[in-house]
């Protein structure tokens, strides 16, 4: 399940010191107001990453097996590569992003984001969501 890949890529960047914020489709869901995370599909998992924990976020998710998808190597270190998505040995693809937009390049605004996050209840510390008043 997906919850259950997320708690192991939390998990993965807790144990790295890496702070990922999860985006989009996930990041709306709420166990609240919506019980289970199958009620509310998701093709993948977009995961915002400060760019100073980019390679270490990389390496931990190598670590558990996910490979580039349609990206070099050379692409991946590529600071002025806004995402790169990789394939995992279960369940859903995973879309790094190194700004929350590549229509907004300046980092000031995602470490602003990252800052002002709050942890992403169902997974580890590694994960949080984008914070209210953001």
């Amino acid at each position: 399940s997906v919850l259950r890949v997320m708690r192991r890529i939390g998990a993965a960047f807790q144990e790295a010191g890496v702070k990922a914020m999860v985006m989009k489709g996930l990041a709306l869901w709420d166990p609240e107001y919506l019980p289970s995370i199958a009620l509310r599909p998701s093709a993948d998992i977009d995961l915002l990453l400060a760019p100073a924990d980019w390679q270490a976020g990389l390496d931990a998710l190598q670590r558990l097996g996910y490979r580039l998808n349609n990206h070099s190597a050379a692409e991946a270190a590529d600071p002025s590569t806004n995402a790169i998505n990789l394939l995992g040995p279960e369940g859903p693809i995973v879309d790094l992003h190194r700004r929350l937009s590549s229509l907004q390049p300046d980092p000031a605004l995602t470490a602003w984001f990252l800052a002002r996050s709050t942890p992403w209840a169902p997974a580890p510390a590694g994960l949080c969501k984008p914070a209210p008043e953001a």
